[in-house]
């Protein structure tokens, strides 16, 4: 069974080391965990992808930047997770939470700026090219809530 949680990471060490480990492609540096920590103090909602028989799987955290206005930071599977459909899942469940922040006011813009490899990915999922980044405008039509 899958669940997708917010975390908790401003008050909650457990979850911080959870996503710290998984966005961790890279060794670990002293800086990468300070960057981790200023986005979690600006503000960052962070969401955690569980299995069942997995523990933690996948990762996605965003930022606020303006009203209705979000950028997608992170979105990270766990590598042997990858290709069964959980990233478009977590995907799914970041774009129906912003689009419920201001349903009634805004129609809210998802921004991201993918990687060589996930150009393709977002594109397939209706997000369109805006120089370097990528904007889903999420309405009522194509929100997952």
């Amino acid at each position: 069974m899958i669940t997708i949680r917010q975390g908790e990471l401003t008050n909650c060490e457990q979850d911080f080391q959870i996503v710290y480990r998984l966005l961790c492609t890279e060794p670990v540096t002293k800086l990468y965990e300070e960057d981790l920590r200023i986005r979690v103090d600006d503000g960052n909602t962070i969401f955690i992808m569980e299995c069942s028989d997995h523990g933690v799987i996948g990762t996605a955290d965003i930022r606020c930047d303006a009203v209705a206005d979000y950028t997608l930071v992170s979105l990270v599977i766990d590598q042997q997770h990858r290709g069964k459909g959980f990233g478009t899942q977590l995907l799914k469940h970041v774009e129906g939470h912003v689009f419920s922040i201001d349903v009634d006011t805004y129609d809210s813009k998802l921004k991201c700026i993918p990687g060589n490899d996930s150009f393709t990915y977002y594109h397939n999922r209706g997000y369109k090219s805006d120089g370097l980044r990528m904007v889903k405008v999420l309405d009522s039509n194509n929100a997952y809530h």
